[in-house]
């Protein structure tokens, strides 16, 4: 299982935190075989798929492919809550 502590550690360590892109998604994934690459992978995966290696959702361990779907399930959230405010 994976605690909100680890949670919140993967999101730091995908999301830019100063500079001009703060709050957006690093350019490019964390290493490999982190949660931070698993979370960057999950919301890349809903942002733009052509970024997201195969081989890295492949070799994903039992935690990260949690948070990987984790990571999906509320990006898919938080563009489908964008979508219907814009409209």
């Amino acid at each position: 299982m994976i605690s909100e502590a680890q949670v919140n550690e993967a999101h730091r360590l995908a999301v830019a935190q100063s500079g001009p892109r703060k709050g957006h998604l690093k350019a490019t994934c964390p290493p490999m075989g982190t949660l931070a690459a698993a979370y960057w992978q999950g919301c890349m995966m809903e942002i733009n798929p052509h970024k997201v290696s195969i081989a890295r959702l492949i070799f994903m361990s039992p935690e990260e492919r949690m948070m990987f779907d984790m990571a999906q399930d509320a990006t898919k959230a938080i563009i489908a809550k964008r979508q219907k405010v814009a409209a």
